[in-house]
């Protein structure tokens, strides 16, 4: 079977790689949250809750919470 599936009876378009994709988005948003856990200083718990809605930083704002080192003005 090819990764990308195949057309069933139906015509629908089926695969494993679509039943894997909830699983995928899980794994790549752990990744990303213990990413920036790791360079942020944060705990994940923290990473996580404040990622769930958006948020716009401010240059100091975004240097408080760790995102960037510094901001240069020129």
């Amino acid at each position: 079977m090819s990764t990308w599936g195949h057309l069933d009876p139906s015509g629908r378009r089926s695969s494993q790689f679509v039943s894997a994709f909830p699983f995928l988005l899980i794994l790549f948003s752990f990744e990303k949250v213990t990413l920036y856990s790791k360079h942020i200083g944060k705990t994940p718990e923290k990473i996580e809750e404040d990622i769930r809605h958006p948020k716009y930083f401010s240059p100091s704002e975004a240097v408080e919470y760790g995102i960037i080192d510094k901001v240069t003005i020129q």
